[in-house]
């Protein structure tokens, strides 16, 4: 083997202790989950503590904190949010397409009597639409769904 080789191998040696004792990249108060078996599936809360022995989430306020040790995890995520505006849209238009549809089939089925309208169904159909744009935008806004940033574990 020739010189460099060697250099190359023995800083590698000296330096994988000190890799493995490297920080977790996460910090408290972040919203995370881990997969640690035998845990089913994953472990979501609240960091309380992440450096290199450990990761203490806790689940909900006022709950007891669970302490997972770092060499049981197997994956790590971060929260990136929730994508609410896009959700939110959608379900704008869509309450508007099915409260309006809706909304003009029953205002054109009732019975107006004497009523010599010309446009039958246009009045239920806008009072449906703004209803299924508040509604669906509501739902919209709250069935987000939340994404996960990978975190790699040392």
């Amino acid at each position: 083997m020739t010189r460099p080789a060697l250099l190359l191998l023995a800083s590698l040696a000296l330096a994988a202790p000190s890799l493995a004792a490297q920080p977790l990249r996460v910090s408290a108060g972040v919203r995370a989950r881990v997969a640690a078996p035998p845990r089913p599936g994953w472990v979501v809360g609240t960091v309380v503590v992440a450096d290199s022995a450990r990761i203490v989430l806790q689940r909900a306020p006022g709950a007891a904190p669970d302490t997972v040790p770092l060499a049981a995890v197997r994956a790590l995520d971060v929260s990136a949010g929730r994508p609410r505006l896009g959700r939110t849209i959608r379900g704008i238009l869509f309450g508007i397409l099915i409260g309006g549809a809706v909304g003009a089939a029953v205002d054109a089925g009732a019975d107006v009597g004497a009523s010599q309208d010309t446009r039958p169904g246009l009045l239920g159909g806008v009072i449906g639409a703004v209803s299924g744009a508040l509604i669906g935008g509501a739902v919209g806004a709250a069935t987000a769904p939340e994404r996960w940033r990978y975190v790699p574990v040392p």
